[in-house]
């Protein structure tokens, strides 16, 4: 609807997208355009990082805890452990082993992903299931307490998959064991890097 033209001020007010160019300003309905993970996003603002002045634009907030009630995953956590594998295997059957998702992903920033190395080889390179289940469940582990669930994975899958889903499990578990959420302090650690001596240990097993 706006073609070509030059846009240059975009605002929200209650339901509507506001935008604003030279000589035009159109509104949209919020719940038609923006991305449905935007409508679920908590953190809005940047967090309030003072040591990076310059690195982000517009006002920022502080945060001091993100209330997060995971209603876009409850019809997954709801199912036993046998349909939630079913579920997954299901939707990671049709995955082609493009990497879309590690090429989009914002943090997948490793020199060298675990994919392309071959000494150790981590897994095999085929398209058969078990090699695709392992690479998508290992890039998951990589995310966790990492990932904040920008979608990047799911909007360029060429299969569809709704890769975010895996991401948010795990973006739960990180916030249930560790009370962590990514994003919000540069100087923390992610659980997943770090150890701390009264993290839980019930997975432990002493040896009899």
């Amino acid at each position: 609807e706006i073609g070509e033209r030059e846009i240059l001020e975009v605002s929200v007010l209650g339901n509507n997208v506001i935008v604003k160019g030279k000589d035009f300003e159109k509104e949209f309905l919020f719940d038609e355009y923006v991305n449905d993970l935007c409508k679920t996003c908590k953190i809005r603002k940047p967090p309030l990082v003072s040591k990076f002045p310059d690195l982000y634009v517009g006002e920022c907030e502080e945060y001091s805890d993100i209330v997060d009630d995971f209603t876009d995953i409850e019809e997954f956590d709801s199912k036993t452990p046998e349909e939630k594998w079913e579920y997954i295997t299901d939707a990671l059957s049709v995955c082609t082993r493009c990497y879309a998702c590690r090429e989009a992903c914002p943090m997948c920033y490793c020199s060298l992903c675990f994919v392309d190395q071959n000494k150790p080889i981590w897994f095999g390179k085929t398209t058969d299931l078990p090699d695709i289940i392992v690479y998508h469940l290992i890039r998951a582990m990589h995310m966790a307490g990492r990932c904040v669930a920008c979608g990047a994975c799911s909007l360029v899958c060429p299969m569809g998959i709704d890769l975010n889903l895996i991401n948010r499990k795990l973006e739960k578990i990180v916030k249930e064991r560790f009370g962590f959420t990514s994003g919000l302090d540069p100087d923390t650690l992610p659980p997943m890097v770090d150890f701390k001596m009264e993290d839980a240990e019930e997975f432990m097993l002493e040896e009899d």
